[in-house]
């Protein structure tokens, strides 16, 4: 199982992704 700060740092790199994400789809509808 992982531990809490693993959570807490899994939260964050997916926090990262989907706003990377979230750019990259701005940026195609456009």
């Amino acid at each position: 199982m992982a531990s809490k700060k693993d959570k807490k740092t899994l939260l964050k790199e997916l926090g990262k992704a989907a706003k990377k994400s979230k750019a990259v789809t701005k940026v195609k509808v456009k």
